[in-house]
């Protein structure tokens, strides 16, 4: 996807809002075209410096935890990347964004807290705000750091209800600011969709939570609607990389296709209809980019034809020795022209 993009989610997501029953305090955001159809076990790997912390490798196990006892109703798990598997979730510290924490989905390998990683193309970053003990009161952290981290207190914010918000972005919901925060007043329904406040420390997935992100779940990806003949052998290399030019240009148009889409999903004023069908074109366009970029591997396997069978006396064996000349072979197979 392209980078400018990645900040128009919030504006996809007031366009789309007009499709379907828009629940109270989120909405399942079809902005995220070009990820939304790859995994729905997502593997999740930790920055170092959060593996090493003593405290936060268990408050995110819990919060996986909590969502991996609702999987069977929303569709999505959670795991530990196996060594070397790439990422379809990072999480790590990053100072300075002005929260306690946030995400994005993000092609971004090059940020410095991606040094070392191993992640997918297409990923999400879950970002942490370090300052554990909350030692910077009064400084410019809005509604998280300045508070510190812990699982009880009346001013703290709790990290496994955090890190469960932030994953609700990663099965793809989204919310408005106006939308507000949980804020624990007597009476009040906690959605982990919203931001979680300072002083709260209970929460579950609400009915709403659950029926958004299985929406978002079940909404797959349809089958490609294209397919590349590969040969069973390639007469050279120089056929191999023809064919590798010609899935190269078929990918280049599947993204620009899945990118027009995205830019007009981001528009304003759209009536049902279009956004529908911009959704299709880039539902479509997706599942044929993911299905080029397969049949682009796997040329790789595809051995050299072996050379023509000889005789034992170096000679080409006569076509007329099974009982068909070359000429008729060729009309019987073809049609004479």
């Amino acid at each position: 996807m392209k980078r400018w993009a990645r900040g128009l989610v919030v504006l996809a997501v007031l366009a789309l809002a007009v499709i379907g029953a828009a629940p109270a305090a989120a909405h399942f955001n079809k902005g995220e075209v070009d990820y939304a159809f790859a995994e729905r076990q997502l593997c999740y790997t930790l920055q170092a410096q959060v593996r090493a912390h003593e405290r936060w490798p268990g408050w995110i196990e819990k919060a996986v935890a909590g969502w991996n006892a609702v999987s069977a109703r929303t569709g999505w798990s959670f795991r530990p990347c196996k060594p070397g598997e790439p990422a379809d979730v990072w999480i790590g510290f990053a100072e300075g964004n002005g929260e306690s924490a946030g995400g994005g989905f993000a092609e971004d390998r090059d940020k410095a807290w991606h040094r070392s990683e191993t992640l997918k193309e297409r990923h999400y970053d879950l970002k942490l705000n370090p300052d554990v003990e909350g030692l910077r009161a009064g400084a410019a952290i809005v509604k998280g750091g300045d508070h510190g981290w812990a699982t009880d207190g009346a001013t703290t914010l709790d990290p496994v209800l955090v890190v469960m918000h932030e994953l609700t972005h990663a099965m793809r919901l989204t919310h408005e600011p106006a939308e507000g925060w949980n804020d624990g007043r007597p009476g009040s329904k906690f959605y982990f969709e919203r931001p979680v406040g300072a002083g709260l420390h209970a929460g579950v997935p609400s009915a709403d939570d659950l029926a958004q992100t299985h929406k978002a779940a079940i909404d797959g990806k349809p089958p490609a609607n294209f397919h590349y003949p590969a040969p069973k052998c390639f007469a050279d290399e120089a056929a191999r990389a023809r064919a590798v030019s010609d899935l190269g240009k078929l990918i280049v148009q599947f993204e620009e296709n899945r990118d027009r889409a995205q830019e007009g999903l981001t528009a304003g004023g759209l009536d049902e209809a279009t956004i529908k069908g911009l959704y299709a074109v880039a539902k479509q366009a997706v599942s044929n980019l993911e299905a080029a970029r397969d049949a682009l591997k796997a040329l790789e396997d595809i051995p050299l034809c072996p050379p023509p069978e000889k005789t034992s006396t170096g000679e080409r064996p006569d076509a007329g020795s099974h009982g068909l000349t070359a000429p008729h072979t060729a009309g019987a197979a073809f049609g004479a022209a």
